[in-house]
């Protein structure tokens, strides 16, 4: 599988639950967790094992979407992204939202003093 595959898988998420359910859900996990008993790790180093080794085989398949050049979504900024595309180069024009955070924050800032009064 490639991210191009599926150009929409930007990103994972793992958690013991998860594991739990992929390792307790059928064989795929047996041999690797006979291999680990086997060398004497105890039930955590074999979780440990399994998980990096899974989240490290998926950040590779990502490495990709990292790969990309991020270039400030302007106007300014378009002949940048326009020769990247035309070399090939990935890219993610990002929308700077600093100004409009500031005014959320300012704005819950009043909401909160004006509830506590």
């Amino acid at each position: 599988m490639t991210v191009s595959d599926n150009p929409l898988l930007t990103g994972l998420t793992s958690n013991p639950t998860i594991f739990h359910r992929a390792i307790s859900s059928g064989p795929s996990y047996d041999t690797q967790i006979r291999d680990a008993a086997f060398r004497g790790l105890d039930v955590k180093a074999i979780y440990e094992e399994i998980a990096v080794r899974d989240i490290q085989a998926a950040a590779d398949l990502l490495r990709p979407v990292y790969d990309q050049a991020e270039i400030p979504a302007t106007k300014a900024a378009l002949p940048a992204v326009t020769a990247l595309l035309a070399e090939g180069v990935n890219v993610n024009a990002r929308c700077w939202f600093g100004q409009l955070l500031g005014g959320l924050r300012a704005k819950t800032e009043a909401l909160r003093s004006g509830a506590s009064a």
